[in-house]
């Protein structure tokens, strides 16, 4: 029987590793600033061949420059399921990339907390590099047997990403409006600011 991978893809497990890591590093740096931290999460839609993917991150907004670091991990297809092997017959048609993305950079305040503007409390952007990756997947058929979306690693790519965005503070939350290069992906996340 096959095994069903329901989300992520297959090089969720060396971000997972990563992850905790860098944000570690970030959060303990805002620690020892005594500074305030932006987290957040939100969702990019698919674009043309490249599915949609949840977007999260930890953000350093404070009147001077900090440093942020955010992930995004692709789902696959949502109306069918993937599996994470490699199907070796058949025929491959609705060829598709699953995106992820870690991002390393600094926050720069446009609009500082305090300053009198209408319905904002701060505005700050950001910007970093950091590394992407896009994971091929078709749908593979046989027989006039649908058998899903498996890997298809011809179209598998990796490279360097360039991250950036706004990020919108009101008095309990904030709105995060990003985008990523390699993905060719937009993002929209909320979040709030913790100690």
């Amino acid at each position: 029987m096959k095994t069903l991978q329901c989300n992520m893809f297959k090089h969720l497990h060396s971000l997972a590793l990563l992850a905790p890591v860098v944000s570690g590093l970030i959060f303990s740096t805002q620690a020892a600033r005594a500074e305030e931290s932006f987290v957040d999460i939100g969702y990019s839609p698919a674009n043309g061949s490249i599915t949609q993917s949840i977007v999260f991150g930890v953000y350093g907004l404070k009147e001077k420059n900090s440093m942020y670091v955010n992930f995004s991990l692709g789902l696959p297809p949502g109306d069918s399921d993937y599996v994470n092997s490699n199907f070796y017959s058949g025929t491959a048609s609705d060829f598709k990339q699953i995106p992820m993305s870690i991002n390393v950079g600094s926050t720069f305040p446009i609009i500082p907390d305090g300053t009198k503007v209408p319905i904002y409390k701060s505005i700050h952007s950001y910007f970093g590099v950091g590394y992407a990756s896009l994971s091929g997947i078709a749908k593979y058929s046989s027989g006039g047997y649908d058998y899903g979306y498996y890997n298809y690693t011809s179209n598998d790519k990796s490279g360097l990403n360039l991250n950036g965005g706004l990020i919108f503070m009101f008095n309990s939350f904030g709105i995060n409006v990003g985008a990523n290069t390699f993905t060719k992906s937009v993002y929209i996340n909320i979040g709030a600011m913790i100690n």
